[in-house]
């Protein structure tokens, strides 16, 4: 606590020898109202500045100021090169000096937080006994606590009697941990009786990290030890130096599981939207990594031609995020452009993989547009989560505010279905399949000006009431 009553967490003092350094720095992250970010040319080419900064931009809600840019030896149009989101927030320069910088800091986060809710406390889990990490789980109002709880408490009495139970009783307390953690990711409850389960589920491997992985390790390996000793197969010497470890490796994965996981699980949602605006150059780059999945090569965009025309009009993307991983996981692309384009495309005869910029327009002018649905995929891994309607909402109300705001209406809207989701898609939105292509895909046409498709849902009703209005209103030059 400084002399101005403010808690700061800074990881050169608040990280002993030995911490996880991921684990600790998702703790301070967590607990903070605020993060002073030092933005510089060094700061964008390090992998951890890039990661700490989205877990921080995956805090910012509406409404909700998290990241206070400090800028050092870089100026507003340099960031754009990196982020156009942190170029649009006001940032301190900090050549006006260390008392300026303190100032306009101290300004912000002196006042009271405005914000519904407040960060769970951190859970100091490896300097707490097993009596008072069990009567936490107990009070816990969530049942996979108080289950683990349960069988964590016969475990610490069991241990006292038999070894080789006792290991068996840590391995139960992991798979039920990991149980809940897998129904969370995947809404699917699976057992987890092996390390080899956890490897074999990439998700849940990314999520938990090296450290964790590490302990739950250890914790399989002993609990098949002490099964194959009670089966009488073999007698592998275990003790009570193994106990120790095996009670150290349990507080370890106790310590994610309260603090990285539940704490990330009950404060927000896990997937959060990525607006227009705000991704990052390792968002494009992700993006052609989720393509990959689906599409042959020759149909996806070199990562330098989506990047321009990203830079170009930014409004084409809106994307989701796993707060969880950091990780973008889902994405859509869609493009206002020219006449002539629109026609290409609907030729089926033209492979969008090189469309140039000057073919993309810009949403700077009151007029009538027409739009290529270009590209939309969800991970598979997130098949079965809410990516895709995230998405959906989110187009669907962009489209809308164009039009209330900007007057920027949307006339055709033309699709070249590569994959099976993507017809999926068209003939959810009822658009009309137009011919098929000479590259083996299907063109799908229609429009909102006059009103042909049906967009499902509340938010897709109130853009079709809106765009009825306006077709009765400019009939005459449509």
């Amino acid at each position: 606590m400084g002399k101005n009553n403010i808690k700061v967490w800074y990881d050169d003092f608040n990280i002993e020898l030995g911490d996880s350094l991921n684990q600790t720095i998702n703790k301070g992250l967590s607990n903070s109202r605020y993060g002073i970010v030092i933005l510089s040319h060094n700061f964008f080419k390090k992998e951890w500045p890039i990661r700490e900064l989205n877990a921080l931009l995956s805090k910012e809600k509406l409404g909700e100021k998290v990241i206070l840019p400090v800028l050092h030896n870089i100026s507003i149009e340099e960031i754009k090169n990196y982020s156009l989101l942190l170029a649009d927030k006001a940032g301190v320069q900090s050549k006006k000096g260390l008392d300026v910088v303190v100032k306009q800091i101290m300004g912000v986060v002196s006042k009271k937080p405005n914000f519904p809710g407040a960060v769970q406390e951190y859970i100091p889990v490896p300097n707490m006994n097993f009596n008072e990490i069990i009567k936490y789980c107990k009070t816990s109002s969530y049942d996979g606590i108080k289950k683990a709880g349960e069988q964590l408490e016969k475990f610490i009495k069991i241990s006292e009697i038999d070894l080789e139970l006792a290991f068996l009783g840590a391995q139960h307390v992991v798979s039920l941990i990991l149980i809940d953690v897998y129904f969370y990711l995947y809404q699917s409850r699976e057992r987890i009786n092996s390390i080899k389960d956890v490897e074999n589920a990439n998700l849940l491997c990314q999520v938990l990290g090296k450290n964790t992985l590490g302990q739950i390790k250890i914790i399989y390996n002993l609990g098949d030890i002490a099964l194959r000793n009670n089966g009488f197969y073999t007698k592998e010497t275990i003790n009570q130096t193994d106990l120790n470890v095996c009670k150290q490796s349990l507080k370890g994965i106790l310590n994610w599981y309260f603090n990285s996981y539940y704490s990330k699980k009950t404060n927000k949602d896990r997937l959060c939207l990525v607006k227009p605006g705000e991704f990052y150059k390792e968002d494009i780059q992700e993006i052609y990594t989720i393509e990959s999945k689906f599409f042959d090569p020759s149909f996806i965009s070199p990562v330098e031609v989506a990047t321009q025309w990203y830079e170009h009009n930014n409004k084409t993307l809106i994307g989701v995020r796993d707060t969880l991983t950091g990780k973008l996981v889902g994405f859509l692309c869609t493009l206002p452009i020219t006449n002539e384009l629109f026609e290409k495309i609907s030729s089926g005869e033209y492979i969008d993989t090189h469309i140039s910029t000057e073919d993309i327009r810009l949403y700077n002018l009151p007029d009538f547009y027409k739009l290529y649905l270009c590209s939309l995929c969800v991970d598979p891994e997130y098949t079965h989560t809410s990516a895709l309607r995230l998405i959906y909402r989110s187009f669907i109300e962009q489209l809308f505010d164009l039009a209330v705001y900007d007057e920027i209406y949307i006339t055709d809207i033309v699709a070249d279905a590569i994959s099976s989701k993507g017809e999926e898609l068209c003939k959810f939105i009822r658009m009309k399949f137009y011919k098929n292509t000479l590259h083996g895909t299907k063109i799908y046409k229609d429009s909102l000006l006059p009103p042909s498709v049906t967009l499902k849902g509340r938010e897709g009703l109130k853009l079709m009431n809106y765009y009825k209005m306006i077709y009765e209103q400019y009939i005459d030059l449509l």
